[in-house]
């Protein structure tokens, strides 16, 4: 009687491209956790850069805004970076970055979140700038 054949699964790269439904899992997540005041910041010093990029006063008119436009955000807004990167601030938890053009800004866009433990952070929220 002969073993049973023990097949090898590859280790998946945690830099690799996401796959479209791990896209579509945590888009779905940031945005559950946004309508539910649940989403924390990865770092509070960029968030007020970006609250100035953005022309807004207050932290509330920043959640507002993102509570706003999140139902324009779509899975194949997804932009990744050539290289696709992980968070410092949470322990190298990977980063979702979106672009797209906002009706309710009338401008382009750019939103980047990451995912540690089911929990959404948010990274980045400013109009689009991109690199020619």
């Amino acid at each position: 009687m002969s073993k049973p054949s023990r097949r090898r699964v590859p280790h998946r790269n945690p830099r690799a491209e996401p796959s479209h439904k791990e896209i579509n899992g945590k888009l779905k997540l940031f945005k559950e956790q946004l309508a539910n005041d649940a989403v924390l910041l990865a770092d509070a010093e960029k968030f007020e850069r970006d609250r100035q990029l953005l022309g807004l006063d207050t932290t509330e008119e920043v959640w507002e805004l993102l509570n706003a436009m999140s139902v324009e955000i779509q899975p194949e807004h997804y932009c990744p970076p050539h290289v696709r990167k992980t968070s410092y601030e949470l322990e190298g938890a990977p980063m979702y970055d979106f672009a797209w053009h906002s009706a309710h800004r009338a401008e382009a866009m750019y939103v980047k979140f990451a995912v540690a433990d089911g929990q959404s952070y948010l990274v980045s929220c400013h109009p689009d700038n991109p690199r020619t």
